[in-house]
């Protein structure tokens, strides 16, 4: 599905051509949830559309399977449950994301951490989603997480 396209213009050939050639190009604003419970998808979707409708979701529910994804899709953020059951957690994810895919955002979300467990985990300040969460929090977390810069990587002030 494309969400918006952008005409581009082609440089004019050195043989004499004076004409530009247009090429299709689109742009598509993604974000990766990994969630190994499903009651939550109905509301995060509610909540990403209400920020962008043209904000694309993709779900993953082990950290494999987010492997695979981001290997062929590019994602402006990675939301993340930090306890995914079996298997490697959200930490593990956030650092596969570094150093593969170090210009995507990346949060984390979780029931049983706190922000500062989540911090002494990564080494720094990160976007944390405690959960429960109210619709309210969601989204506002969401459009902070979309502009932070910790959530690549960077150091906060």
């Amino acid at each position: 599905m494309i969400s918006m396209a952008t005409i581009a213009t082609a440089l004019p050939r050195k043989e004499g051509r004076s004409f530009f050639l247009p090429k299709l190009r689109t742009r598509s604003r993604r974000i990766l949830v990994v969630e190994d419970d499903i009651d939550l998808r109905i509301p995060i979707e509610r909540v990403t559309r209400s920020i962008d409708p043209e904000l694309e979701l993709d779900w993953a529910s082990d950290v494999s399977s987010a492997c695979w994804l981001l290997e062929h899709e590019t994602y402006e953020l990675v939301l993340a449950d930090y306890n995914l059951g079996e298997g490697p957690n959200g930490v593990s994810l956030y650092r596969h994301c570094r150093r593969a895919h170090p210009r995507t955002r990346f949060a984390l979300m979780s029931a049983y951490l706190m922000r500062d467990d989540v911090r002494s985990a990564i080494g720094g300040p990160f976007p944390f989603l405690s959960k429960p969460f109210t619709m309210t929090g969601c989204r506002a977390f969401l459009r902070e997480a979309l502009a932070h810069p910790a959530a690549r990587g960077q150091t906060e002030a």
